[in-house]
């Protein structure tokens, strides 16, 4: 992202609240909310290579994105918007927990993995619905 130093100092730093995802998203709102105009040029080409970064640790960081999900909403949205997020996500992370569970119990050669991905999601469950 390339930010004018007059928009920046404006609205602050990245939020280092969010960890890995949402945070530009959150800057770039916080840009328009302040009447910064954010561009996008679909000429630039980016070389991602998708989920490299968290490939190894892959339950973990689907639960990560949906909670920096939830803190944009908790930061920018309102109180009952904030709770029905967070029911809709914990619902979402316990449909896939059976899901998982007959992985492991069907599948030997992925069972280790399906136990960890079920794990991971009942955490995530209790983690959304503490915050």
């Amino acid at each position: 992202m390339l930010v004018k130093k007059e928009a920046a100092e404006q609205v602050g730093v990245m939020d280092e609240r969010f960890f890995m995802y949402a945070e530009e998203t959150d800057w770039c709102y916080r840009f328009t909310k302040a009447g910064w105009q954010c561009l996008f040029t679909p000429d630039a080409e980016i070389i991602h290579l998708g989920g490299a970064s968290s490939k190894k640790v892959r339950p973990e960081m689907i639960i990560q994105l949906r909670k920096s999900i939830l803190l944009f909403i908790k930061k920018h949205r309102s109180r009952c918007v904030y709770g029905l997020s967070k029911c809709l996500i914990a619902g979402w992370f316990s449909l896939r927990i059976p899901y998982w569970k007959g992985v492991s119990l069907c599948c030997r050669e992925k069972a280790d993995e399906a136990n960890v991905t079920a794990k991971a999601y009942w955490q995530g469950v209790k983690e959304i619905l503490a915050q």
